[in-house]
């Protein structure tokens, strides 16, 4: 990931000079994109993803016990069917710093985890999911996301970086999204979110999906909101779609508190990564003014040396 080292580098040598500031957007403003998903991590660092919703309210707090580490039933492989995925609880674990990854992510200080193997087979799914979904129940101006190759007008003011597409809250600027789909219909905007898994054996949405709906809905300002699950779709190759089943729509309530949460809980996790950077600066200057004076002291003995050597 050139284009997050080459950030993260950045970040550190201000470090060195002792001019760490908090701007992190003038850093990855100066980060040159070498790949897709390499400059859409790297604009992401700059808020919160709607995907990173899940892991936020983890590090918040704001998950039950319960729903953390419960599970609902087996796999057919046997393997657990966890309400919370580990990579969530991964994303949001302490680490030795005292901080969760999520927050040295979004501080520049720890590179994003590797695409999986299931997120980049869910990625490959989104468009069959979107097709498959338009020739069923959806409006024909239903749009998908990845394939729009200029913004539409209303959302200029809140593009952080295309394409992918990464556009900020008006109202809360540490939020942000990456839509998947959308659809203009009767009764208002709809945002979807195209969900796959390996064995199609849920019923419901799960909450941190929801979650990531509402964060959509709340940038691009809209009141409705759904999940297309298809399941069993995430392993299946291209031939055997024929014999998978159709996407569910479940829908997602989306509510004036619902986005005004997802905004408060990205201001409280923003002044988390404030308060890791600050830490950090704080160490970091003092690390850098006792080297100096470790240094001064180093180069005043050898002077002392060489005046005693030549009065002999």
């Amino acid at each position: 990931m050139r284009e997050y080292e080459t950030a993260v580098r950045h970040y550190e040598d201000l470090a060195e000079r002792d001019e760490m500031t908090m701007d992190l957007d003038t850093v990855l403003d100066e980060a040159v994109a070498e790949s897709d998903r390499e400059a859409w991590l790297v604009r992401r660092a700059g808020g919160f993803g709607s995907s990173d919703l899940g892991a936020l309210w983890v590090v918040l707090g704001w998950v039950d016990e319960d729903t953390l580490e419960g599970w609902d039933g087996l796999n057919p492989d046997g393997t657990k069917r966890y309400r919370t995925p580990r990579y969530i609880i991964e994303n949001a674990r302490r680490m030795r710093t005292g901080w969760p990854r999520l927050i040295e992510e979004k501080a520049l200080l720890r590179k994003p985890r590797k695409q999986s193997d299931a997120m980049r087979m869910g990625k490959e799914r989104e468009a069959l999911i979107f097709q498959q979904s338009r020739l069923g129940q959806w409006d024909a101006e239903a749009v998908y996301w990845p394939d729009v190759k200029e913004l539409p007008e209303r959302y200029a003011a809140q593009l952080v970086g295309g394409n992918p597409w990464v556009l900020r809250d008006v109202e809360e600027p540490r939020l942000l999204c990456t839509l998947e789909a959308s659809e203009q219909t009767k009764s208002g905007l709809r945002v979807h979110e195209l969900k796959s898994d390996r064995w199609g054996n849920r019923t419901e949405p799960p909450w941190y999906q929801a979650r990531q709906v509402v964060g959509a809905a709340a940038v691009m300002r809209a009141d409705l909101g759904s999940i297309q699950y298809a399941g069993g779709w995430a392993m299946a190759d291209e031939p055997a779609f024929r014999d998978l089943p159709d996407p569910v729509e479940w829908d997602v309530p989306i509510t004036t508190t619902a986005k005004a949460l997802t905004r408060k809980a990205c201001r409280l996790g923003w002044e988390m990564v404030e308060a890791c950077l600050a830490e950090r600066a704080k160490k970091g200057t003092y690390l850098i003014r006792r080297a100096v004076a470790l240094g001064r002291e180093m180069v005043t003995k050898r002077l002392e040396a060489m005046k005693n050597d030549d009065e002999r």
